[in-house]
């Protein structure tokens, strides 16, 4: 039976290889092969968008800004939370009119339906903030707030609003390497072209860094100091909220500011916190709506700031879970004027209640480059470059024998349907080609062995063993993960990365050997290559792995270095590069490896919510298309192939719920992401999460419950067949699975007449010999 979100497993014919009269041709992400074979169809609509027709671009340049807020906050004024424990996220604008402005993991998404009105091209402001609800997953996937990732220094920051040296990335300086978040959507603020320092015609959040100085006290952590440089501009008396949850309790919902409920919310924020909070019914006594957090999330301190493009006022409030025993105040002023050491004015002096450190702050609104007033380079969708959405529809694969009658040279094709968004989520596939061989669950960074170091977030080890900087419970506490783990029967030995992004579009591709024991590793330096190849999608169409750099190591740093190809990189496939990265290094063959993505779909599942669909799964022929030799695999061309993967969000700390396998979910959709990666573990969700591209069983034709409503035989399926077959779409088919396809006998070719007899044989009892191909 073909059933979503199942694997096909194919008779030993149907792995046979194909003839190579089609091996000379290069992928082009467009399933137009009459050998690929359908292996598995999704049952599960996209929880990372979808792509609909519209117009879609890209923020501009958010994380070239260089200039912007520098912020001192002493941990003490936060509770005193470890720096892996810190939580936080950001809002922009009037509180009854929020702006697409947000700081958090996860981008809001880039097309779609918010409020009842379609939106492509980016996110439209979020408007009156006490209606939002970043809790509901459905309207904005994934967390809407960041752990932090922050290191503890002995030094600090000259405060001027400028990242040090006024580099993009911080590069040589305080903040080098601390860089936290980029913003993916335009502003709805209007955009700055005056680069002056004390005036702004726009207001918008371009990036956020974080480090922790420790004050000149390394023993003693309670007097240290959280930085935070958030690139952006500020005018207008737009006002930015920034919460923070760090200690237990606080409100996962802005309660009411109300005198009539009781214990309220000061009216802080000249007015923002009234407007964002609870409203409460003097009629019925209850208070309804107010700004929501997502589940995780449950504010403990806000700091509201408030300018002019020039001043800037500041209040800072503690948020109880009963709006009870916290205090509030006006922490001071300052001006974005030079020289300026952040020092605040007036109020408070910055000094928040219970601490002696004061808060500094600074701004400089020179920014002219970040993110734009609406999405630059706008082009319409469907696209082959862009997309607004991410969804895996489905797997085809084959065998060419590459026009030889070796199998030594025997390369594998796949082809999945569907879409990556242009924000660099990624399409991550993990190969268990070499039987007795490789990792059931992943290696990390707390693990005796490590992975390596595979692409500029180090995302093997990130969603491998370690703390990783995941964080759960009230308050946070790293999560010292176990590590992404497989399903039984599947042991990862080969790991492939596609992503795409930026304006004009990029694509990369990055893979790496899994082996049983780690990586090769010397004392602790990696000895062995991981792979990467890319760039402007314009000329990396498709990207063929060139073998044009292999960077031999120079041994200085036992860890992989992120952000730089100081080695042991190479462009060559990473499995054919057997020696060890010394120089001189012997090269391996060029072009085992070949990606090629194109974006153009606008059907297949559709996003989660209401009148969320799979129906047309099945039919997607664009996306990516994958081109490998199978000797870089490892696979012997004998033994079962297997093949897991996901998209995941471009750092790895969440993982959507396009997985390949589905969930079985029974009656219902599973419209959540499956979250933190170094702690998922796939046993626990519903089903098998990765498939056979080789099988082992000798089914190969269709179930005879066409329309997959657990009722068979029946006269109703053989009615639904010729329906579909007609070109109908019976309302007989199942809600959630929909009917089958008409290719029953899954050959490839389609309509034709013997679907029709392999249809009626199966349903006498018989087993076709067409059936399989």
């Amino acid at each position: 039976m073909k059933s979503s979100g199942k694997s096909l497993l194919l008779s030993a014919a149907t792995l046979a290889v194909v003839a190579g009269s089609v091996s000379a041709v290069e992928p082009n992400g467009i399933r137009d092969n009459a050998n690929y074979v359908e292996r598995w169809v999704n049952n599960q609509p996209t929880s990372y968008g979808d792509n609909v027709p519209g117009s879609l671009g890209t923020a501009g340049n958010p994380e070239a800004v260089t200039t912007g807020l520098e912020f001192a906050i002493p941990l003490a004024g936060l509770g005193n939370p470890a720096i892996n424990n810190i939580r936080l996220t950001a809002v922009f604008g009037p509180g009854n009119g929020l702006s697409n402005q947000v700081i958090g993991a996860d981008p809001l998404p880039s097309s779609g339906t918010y409020n009842g009105t379609p939106f492509s091209g980016g996110h439209p402001a979020l408007g009156n903030g006490r209606n939002v609800d970043f809790s509901n997953n459905a309207v904005f996937p994934g967390n809407q707030f960041l752990t932090l990732s922050a290191t503890r220094v002995s030094t600090q920051p000259t405060l001027d609003g400028v990242l040090d040296g006024g580099v993009p990335g911080g590069t040589g300086g305080f903040w080098a390497g601390s860089r936290q978040w980029v913003q993916s959507n335009y502003t709805s603020l209007s955009n700055n072209t005056n680069p002056i320092v004390n005036a702004s015609g726009g207001s918008e959040l371009d990036n956020l860094y974080a480090r922790v100085y420790d004050n000149g006290t390394a023993a003693d952590t309670t007097d240290d100091i959280l930085y935070l440089f958030i690139g952006g501009n500020w005018a207008g008396f737009n006002r930015m909220a920034l919460f923070f949850d760090t200690v237990a309790g606080g409100q996962q919902r802005m309660l009411s500011t109300n005198a009539a409920a009781g214990p309220y919310n000061a009216d802080w924020g000249f007015g923002w916190t009234n407007q964002v909070g609870g409203s409460f019914s003097t009629t019925t006594g209850v208070t309804t709506g107010g700004l929501k957090f997502d589940n995780t999330f449950d504010a403990d301190y806000l700091f509201i700031m408030n300018s002019n493009g020039n001043d800037q006022y500041w209040d800072f409030l503690t948020l109880t879970a009963t709006n009870t025993g916290g205090n509030a105040s006006y922490i001071g002023t300052n001006t974005a004027l030079v020289p300026n050491t952040g020092t605040l004015g007036g109020g408070a002096g910055g000094v928040i209640a219970g601490t002696t450190t004061p808060v500094k702050a600074v701004i400089n609104n020179a920014n002219i480059i970040g993110v734009d007033g609406a999405p630059v380079g706008v082009s319409l969708i469907p696209s082959r470059d862009l997309s607004g959405g991410s969804e895996i529809s489905n797997l085809h694969s084959y065998v060419d024998d590459n026009g030889t009658p070796s199998t030594a040279d025997d390369r594998l094709k796949i082809h999945l349907g569907g879409n990556l968004e242009t924000n660099f989520n990624g399409l991550v596939l993990f190969f268990d080609s070499i039987p007795g061989e490789g990792q059931n669950q992943l290696f990390g960074q707390s693990s005796p062995v490590r992975n390596p170091g595979f692409d500029a977030n180090n995302g093997l080890n990130r969603m491998g063993a370690g703390s990783n900087g995941a964080t759960a419970g009230d308050p946070p506490v790293a999560i010292a993960g176990a590590g992404l783990k497989f399903d039984e029967g599947f042991a990862a030995d080969y790991v492939l990365r596609v992503g795409n992004g930026n304006n004009p579009v990029e694509v990369y591709a990055n893979a790496a050997v899994l082996r049983t024991n780690g990586r090769d590793e010397i004392s602790g330096f990696q000895i062995e290559f991981s792979a990467d190849n890319g760039g402007q999608k314009s000329s990396n169409d498709p990207i063929t792995f060139p073998g044009t750099r292999a960077n031999a190591s120079d041994f200085t740093n036992a860890d992989f270095i992120p952000n730089t190809d100081a080695g042991p990189r190479t462009t060559y496939a990473p499995f054919s590069v057997l020696n060890p990265p010394i120089a001189p290094v012997t090269p391996g063959p060029a072009g085992l490896i070949k990606v090629a993505v194109d974006n153009n779909n606008i059907a297949g599942v559709t996003g989660v919510g209401a009148g969320a669909s799979v129906s047309g799964a099945v039919a997607v022929t664009t996306g990516v298309e994958i081109d490998i030799a199978i000797s870089e695999l490892g696979w012997d061309g004998v033994s079962d192939l297997k093949v897991a993967g996901f998209i995941a969000s471009s750092d790895y700390s969440n993982i959507s719920n396009q997985i390949i396998g589905g969930i079985d979910s029974g009656a219902t959709f599973f419209e959540t992401n499956l979250g933190e990666s170094s702690t998922l573990d796939l046993t626990t969700i519903p089903g098998t999460q990765f498939i056979s591209l080789s099988g082992g069983g000798e089914v190969g034709c269709n179930s005879i419950d066409f329309n997959q409503n657990g009722v068979f035989p029946e006269d109703q399926d053989v009615i639904d067949f010729f329906d579909v077959l007609a070109g109908g779409t019976p309302a007989t088919c199942d809600a959630v699975l929909g009917c089958q396809d008409i290719d029953f006998n899954n050959n490839g070719v389609f309509p034709e007449d013997q679907d029709v007899i392999d249809f009626f044989d199966v349903l006498a009892g018989g087993t076709p010999a067409t059936c399989g191909g």
